[in-house]
Parts: structure tokens; C-alpha cells; sequence
């Protein structure tokens, strides 16, 4: 899913957050075929972004700024609609920016 959006400017990165093992991360990264860049939370990614529960997903704009949140698993339709609403209203903005 990425892929298709890396050229529109859609940065997927991965964060281990849970304290696992390199080996386990890097297992869980094969197990689901991602591609997309991963690493690990050194401690204060998920001070700084709230973390509740695993997985949630994050959707951050280039400014840092958080636009969405996602608790627990999404399907890749929800996010997709998600993103497409999120894109489609930065276009907006940046036509209508002086």
C-alpha cells in the first residue's frame, strides 16, 4: 500500500514500540512481508504520540502535525479512504493558500 502512495508525498514508517528483541522485530517484518521503513522506539515515541494499544497507526502531515489517529487494526480500505480525504483536503488548502 505504500508504494502507491510514496509518490504523493505518503511516508509510511514502522515503529516497534513494544520492547520486543531486534529478532523479534525483524521476524514480525518478514512474517507480514513490509517493506516500508521500520525501527525501533528508543522510549519516547510512544510517550510523545500517547501510545494506548497495539497497533495504531498514525497519520502525521509533513509539519508534524497529527491529523488522525487509529486504535487497534484498520483495514487497508479505511485507511485508504482515510489518506484520500486527508490528500484531498491538503490540495484544497494548498489551492486556496495566498
Amino acid at each position: 500500500m505504500w508504494q502507491r502512495y510514496r509518490d504523493r508525498g505518503v511516508l509510511f514508517v514502522g515503529v516497534n514500540t513494544l520492547g520486543d528483541t531486534p529478532d523479534a522485530a525483524h521476524a514480525f517484518i518478514a512474517q507480514h512481508g513490509l517493506t516500508y521503513p521500520n525501527g525501533t522506539d528508543p522510549g519516547r515515541i510512544a510517550i510523545d504520540y500517547r501510545v494506548r494499544g497495539v497497533p495504531e497507526k498514525y497519520l502525521v502531515t509533513g509539519r508534524g502535525q497529527l491529523v488522525h489517529r487509529f486504535i487497534g487494526p484498520v483495514d487497508e480500505g479505511g485507511l485508504t479512504a482515510r489518506l484520500e480525504e486527508l490528500l484531498a483536503l491538503a490540495r484544497l488548502t494548498a489551492a486556496t493558500d495566498p
